[in-house]
C-alpha cells in the first residue's frame, strides 16, 4: 500500500512539473508590451520597429532621440522660440548657432533651432575637425556645446550635421551638453522630413 501511495505521490509531481513547464511556455510566447517594456515574442516585432522608424526618420520625424530614449512627438516639450539657422559655410552656420544660444540663453525659454542647410565641421589643426572656435564656449574640442541653462530642440529639418572625421577621435563628438543640473540644460534633436540613411 506504502508503494502505490508512493507512485502516485511521484506521478503526480511530474504531472504538476509537466502542467508549470508548459504553462510557463506557453505564457512566454502570449507576453505582449505593456507600458512601453517590451518582453518576451514581442521582442523581435518591437526592436524591428524601432531600427524601422531608426532607419525611415533618423530616429526622428515622429520619434525623437533625448538622452538615449526615443520618445514620440507628443511627449516632445513646447517651445517658445523657433528659429532658422541658415548658412552655405561652417563658420556662416556657427555664427548663426552661436547667435542662436545666446537668444535662448537670454530668454531661458525653449528654442527651437531649424537647421536649413547641411553642417560639415571643417579641417582643424587639434581637433582634426571642428564646428567652431572654442575662444567663446559655444563649440568644445570641435564639438557643438549646449551650454547650461539652454533647454534647446534642434530640427534637422531633412539636412545633416557631420563630424567629418575618417577614423575615430578621442573628441569626435558632434554635440555636448554642458549640464549639472539636467532640468536646466537639455538638447532634444528631431527632424521634421523624413530622410533615409
Amino acid at each position: 500500500m506504502i508503494k502505490n501511495i508512493k507512485r502516485v505521490g511521484i506521478i503526480f509531481l511530474a504531472v504538476a512539473i509537466v502542467c508549470l513547464m508548459t504553462i510557463g511556455c506557453l505564457s512566454v510566447n502570449s507576453v505582449t508590451s505593456n507600458g512601453g517594456n517590451v518582453t518576451g515574442s514581442n521582442l523581435n516585432n518591437e526592436q524591428n520597429k524601432i531600427s524601422s522608424d531608426i532607419d525611415n526618420n533618423i530616429k526622428l520625424n515622429a520619434n525623437s532621440l533625448v538622452g538615449g530614449f526615443i520618445y514620440n512627438e507628443f511627449d516632445l516639450p513646447n517651445y517658445d522660440i523657433e528659429l532658422e539657422i541658415v548658412g552655405s559655410t561652417c563658420d556662416v552656420l556657427a555664427t548663426a548657432w552661436v547667435n542662436a544660444i545666446k537668444q535662448a540663453q537670454a530668454q531661458n525659454k525653449v528654442v527651437k533651432i531649424k537647421l536649413m542647410n547641411n553642417w560639415s565641421a571643417v579641417a582643424h589643426t587639434t581637433f582634426v575637425t571642428a564646428f567652431g572656435d572654442d575662444t567663446e564656449g559655444y563649440f568644445e574640442k570641435g564639438c557643438i556645446v549646449i551650454p547650461e541653462n539652454c533647454k534647446i530642440v534642434l530640427d534637422l529639418n531633412g539636412k545633416v550635421v557631420n563630424r567629418a572625421l575618417a577614423v575615430r577621435q578621442q573628441y569626435g563628438r558632434i554635440f555636448t551638453v554642458l549640464a549639472s543640473n539636467v532640468c536646466n540644460t537639455s538638447l532634444i534633436v528631431t527632424n521634421s522630413i523624413a530622410t533615409k540613411v
